[in-house]
Formats: structure tokens, C-alpha cells, sequence
């Protein structure tokens, strides 16, 4: 994928998506269930397909379709889920007259049917962190709260349950939780980390992103670890780099304490020693300018 088209608007990616949907994408509106994958040699080019409809709200999985001895592996970008289909049916669409035929029957297929979705489901420990204390504060019973489910009592059941984001709502709206409701309306994509795997040694960077302090890196929206984690951080500006004619900041430095737990921020004045990259207080021995102290 060309690497200005994940900057385009999400109206020119599903543009796109559509059209790169009729090469060699699927749309089988089939008897039991329907199907929307699209299929490739490429592992790249699938990633960054996934990539793309993220851009449109789409959450897809890769599924690899080994060929054996007849050719390389296919590599399968599937849509799945009744709420992920419709939001492809929406926002992609197809091209030529039979695809959208396929699509409009697939978009009335789902509608007719209940959505049982296993994926991006809110974790059991909700129950314990948010719903009990609402349901202590507002005065409900564990009966009630089934009832107001639409559900017949099973006793301490329910608490072990991962839950949708639609039963999340119900049950924000029965025990009046914000926390709830929030966790229920977000944009967060739960999933469970299947496996951590050590994937060799290589050399790393700190990267420090301006303003959202944050970066999607293959996917996965990352943040500046260093500044949260760290006890101090701390930033060495000379003037002198940026501006090499200037004879008045020669050899001058700053450290700037950005961050620190245990003590004051705030800007220290230094003397930069090229000569054996170095650092010297600036007023040290009655020192105040540009010239290193003698020693």
C-alpha cells in the first residue's frame, strides 16, 4: 500500500477499499451464514489492508489458508460479526451491479438476525469493580438486577461472565453506573493477549510525540513510556547547535528538568567542554559566561 494513502480521508480509503474489494475480495451471501474476506498471496498486503479499515471503524482478522505442496500460503482479511458486516455494507459497498446485489442481500440477511458476537467483549472483572459497588449504592438486589435484564435469576452466575457492550449498557442503565456506561460507549477493542513470545534481540529508540504523546506503531496505538514511567527526565539544550554563529552562546548549555518525583524542575545553567564532551557548572568560581573554567 502506498504509505500516502493512510493519511487520505476515510471516505478516499473506502474509495479505494471498494475497488481493491472487486480484484480479488468475496461477498458470498451464503444459506447458514454469510461471507466477506478478501484473500491475497501477500502477508503485507493483507496487514495493511487491516490496517486500512481501521481507518473505517472495521476490526478484521487474519486467517492464513495453508496450499500445501500447490502454491504459497493465502492470506485472509475476514470480516466477521453481524456489526463489522453492516459497517463494511455501509461504509466500503461494492462495485458492479451483481456485488451490490450480493451486499444489499447480505445487509438484510444480518438485520434479521440476533447478533451473538464472542468478540470485543468487556472482561468479567467489570462486575466486581463497578457493577457491585452501583448496585450497593443504589439499593439493588441480585433478582432485580436479572429482571431488569429481561433474564430468569441464576444466582452468582452472571459475575463470571465476560459481557457485550450492549448487555453492558443494560446493566449500566440498571444499577446507574457512569463508569459503565462509559466503558460501554468507548472506542477501546477488548482482546485477549493470546501469547508472549521472545522475538530476538535489536536495537530500540525512545520517541517522543508532541501534544497526544502518542503514535500507532503496526496497528497498536503506543505512548511515550519513558516520560510515564521514569522517576526524572531531563533535557540537554545548547543554543550553539542551532545557532553556530552566534559567539554568545558558545560552549552554553542547559539542562531542563522536565519531570521529577522526589524534587523541583526548573532549568540549570552549564558549560558545554567539547573537547572532552563534557559538562561544568557555568558559575563555578564566580563564572558567568561563556568561556569554560579553568580546569
Amino acid at each position: 500500500m502506498p504509505v500516502e494513502l493512510f493519511e487520505h480521508s476515510a471516505e478516499s480509503i473506502a474509495h479505494f477499499v471498494r475497488h481493491l474489494w472487486a480484484t480479488d475480495g468475496c461477498l458470498h451471501a451464503g444459506k447458514r451464514y454469510p461471507a466477506i474476506y478478501y484473500a491475497t498471496s501477500s502477508r503485507r498486503l493483507a496487514e495493511e489492508l487491516q490496517l486500512l479499515l481501521l481507518h473505517l471503524g472495521l476490526n478484521t482478522r487474519l486467517r492464513v489458508s495453508s496450499q500445501g505442496d500447490k502454491g504459497k500460503d493465502q492470506f485472509h482479511v475476514v470480516v466477521s460479526g453481524k456489526a463489522d458486516m453492516l459497517l463494511f455494507a455501509e461504509k466500503v459497498g461494492a462495485v458492479g451491479k451483481r456485488r451490490r446485489a450480493t451486499l444489499e442481500k447480505i445487509r438484510r440477511d444480518l438485520e434479521a438476525r440476533a447478533a451473538n458476537t464472542n468478540r470485543d467483549v468487556i472482561p468479567a472483572a467489570i462486575w466486581q469493580r463497578y457493577v457491585k459497588p452501583a448496585m450497593q449504592e443504589a439499593g439493588v438486589t441480585h433478582r432485580q438486577l436479572h429482571d431488569s435484564l429481561g433474564m430468569a435469576y441464576a444466582g452468582m452466575t452472571i459475575f463470571r461472565q465476560n459481557v457485550s457492550r450492549q448487555r453492558a449498557e443494560r446493566v449500566a442503565e440498571a444499577v446507574d453506573s457512569d463508569e459503565l456506561r462509559k466503558l460501554a460507549a468507548s472506542d477501546v477493542y477488548w482482546d485477549r493477549v493470546a501469547t508472549i513470545e521472545p522475538d530476538g534481540h535489536e536495537e530500540v529508540f525512545d520517541l517522543t510525540v508532541p501534544y497526544l504523546h502518542n503514535f500507532v506503531a503496526n496497528g497498536v496505538v503506543v505512548h511515550n513510556s519513558i516520560e510515564q514511567d521514569a522517576d526524572l527526565v531531563a533535557f540537554v539544550y545548547r543554543d550553539e547547535v542551532y545557532h553556530p554563529d552566534d559567539d554568545d552562546v558558545k560552549n552554553l548549555a542547559e539542562l531542563i528538568v522536565a519531570k521529577h518525583r522526589n524534587g523541583e524542575t526548573g532549568t540549570v545553567d552549564l558549560v558545554f567542554l567539547g573537547e572532552t564532551t563534557s559538562f561544568k557548572n557555568r558559575d563555578r568560581h564566580g563564572l558567568d559566561s561563556a568561556a569554560p573554567p579553568p580546569y
